[in-house]
């Protein structure tokens, strides 16, 4: 069951985020705080097993599943671990302009502003364009992570695809908690 807000323990935003939350808050339909990042990839993929590794590793990334909140002290973030983010997976290996049409998914959706104190600020698809041809597309708020934390996302979800295509039991460590 959904909590409100003030039943969750609020933690300050950091001094980046801090100036990130005002930034967007004066430019509310601004969406220059959305990163986003494209990994295309040319051979054979287990998509089920792909979405698996992309699942646990989404569930793993507790900052993707932060809200935000104006409090009478000013700006405060939760998190809500019940609410994790999972993979969209789109299948356009069908349509002979699939590859155009998932270029023109994944920017509209980098350029929808978001609001941080409502929308998920993180969405991952996977669209499939064939049987040797995927896009993974990552979009996340600046708030909840950077480059940095996206490309520690695509690690994982690499190593983790690696263990359940080879059937490790070891899956390796998990992504570090956000708090």
């Amino acid at each position: 069951m959904f909590s409100s807000p003030s039943e969750l323990p609020l933690r300050p935003l950091t001094e980046a985020q801090e100036g990130l939350w005002y930034a967007q808050r004066l430019d509310p339909l601004n969406p220059i705080f959305n990163t986003g990042h494209c990994t295309h990839i040319h051979s054979a993929l287990d998509t089920a097993l792909f979405a698996q590794a992309i699942n646990l590793t989404l569930t793993e990334a507790e900052a993707l599943t932060l809200r935000m909140v104006d409090t009478p002290d000013g700006p405060a973030q939760y998190l809500r671990p019940q609410e994790p983010i999972q993979l969209e997976i789109v299948d356009l290996s069908a349509h002979a302009d699939g590859a155009e049409q998932a270029q023109t998914q994944l920017m509209a959706d980098l350029r929808t502003p978001l609001d941080p104190t409502v929308a998920p600020l993180a969405r991952h698809i996977l669209f499939v364009l064939g049987p040797k041809h995927h896009l993974w597309y990552q979009r996340i708020h600046h708030l909840a992570a950077d480059g940095y934390g996206m490309a520690l996302i695509e690690t994982r979800v690499v190593k983790l695809y690696k263990a359940l295509l080879s059937g490790r039991e070891d899956h390796g460590h998990e992504l570090e908690s956000f708090t």
